[in-house]
This record gives C-alpha cells, structure tokens and sequence, in this order.
C-alpha cells in the first residue's frame, strides 16, 4: 500500500485564510462547505442520541452527557477553523468558545427540565444543537478579522429561503461591530448566510 503524503494547510494572518499545499488560497466556499458538512454530521449524531432515548436504549442523564460531549466538540472545531488552527486559539478565544457552550449548555438544560415527550419534533430539535457552532466561527471570525485591521463587513445570502432579518442586513457594507452576527437574526441557527470583511 503506498504511503499517503501528508498535506498540511498553512494559515494567512493578514489575509485570514488557510494556504493550501499548493500555494493558492483555500476557497472560503470550502472551507464553508466543509464546517457545513461537520455540522450535519454531528447533527445527525445528535439525532441518533434522540432515537435512543425515544427506544429507551439510554437514559435522560447518559442522552444529556452525550450532548454536552458533542455541543463543546462541534463549537471547538469550529473556533478552530476560524482561527488558524487549534493551536491558534488564545485564552481569549477559548474563553468565548466556553461561554458560547455554556449558553447551550443553558439551553438544553432548560429544554431537558421540561421533561417534553420524545417524540418526532423532539429529534428535530435536538439536531438543533450542532447548527449553533456556526455562529461561534462567525463570531470568532469577525473578532480575529478585525484584530488584523479589516474594518468593515457585509452579509451574504447563501442559498435559502431566508428571514426577514438577513433580507434587511443582506448586502450592505457596515462597520464591522455594527453587523449582527449569525445567529442572531430570526433564522437562528439556521441560518446560510455567510460574512465577508474588508
């Protein structure tokens, strides 16, 4: 069997994308593409768990460490892209990843609390979950983007039937502060828009 070589992907700082091996930029739209299909696949895990429980095959307490495990993995990773790298992420950036789990933690301990029937909107919503990890890449995105000088931002309609919120915001060059973050608008975590900076 031939060895596989390794190809290992450098991070621009200025520029705030990855280089690949190659020497050209990664594509943003990859690099989406793949954080999209990381979401979906964790998503599904969290879908499995919901069955589980639906088929008595775990408890509410084993369900609910399986959660946590995989809501702090998926916000990781994605901190992650948005950085650089794992080891690009400062105790600043961690501390943002921990509060954004933290919220989610909060929110599925106050859904677990009111102890809803697991039923078929009850697998919906635990997929939920994964989707938020996109808004902690956003949000270290922008914050990694302006430490490096890019002062303004736009938001981007991926393809979608979208809110209202992201139709108003959509297409407007704002200060970088100014523009709401994924996540924040009606769409919540399922939102397709992207954010680009200059």
């Amino acid at each position: 069997m031939p060895n596989k070589v390794k190809q290992t992907f450098r991070w621009s700082e200025k520029a705030q994308r990855y280089i690949a091996p190659n020497g050209r930029f990664v594509a943003r739209a990859k690099v989406l593409t793949e954080l999209d299909r990381v979401r979906r696949g964790v998503g599904q895990e969290m879908r499995e768990l919901a069955k589980q429980l639906q088929a008595g095959e775990i408890s509410r307490v084993e369900w609910l460490i399986a959660m946590k495990t995989r809501i702090k993995a998926v916000h990781l990773a994605h901190a992650a892209v948005a950085a650089g790298g794992m080891d690009k992420l400062t105790p600043s950036d961690l501390g943002r990843v921990g509060a954004a789990v933290r919220r989610q933690y909060e929110f599925l301990r106050r859904w677990e609390a009111q102890d809803l029937p697991v039923d078929g909107r009850f697998i919906t919503r635990a997929e939920l979950y994964a989707g938020a990890a996109y808004g902690t890449f956003s949000d270290l995105e922008r914050i990694k983007h302006k430490a490096v000088g890019y002062t303004e931002a736009k938001r981007v309609l991926g393809v979608a039937e979208h809110c209202p919120d992201c139709l108003e915001w959509a297409g407007k060059w704002l200060p970088i502060d100014v523009i709401p973050p994924i996540g924040a608008s009606v769409c919540r975590t399922r939102c397709k828009c992207t954010i680009i900076y200059r």
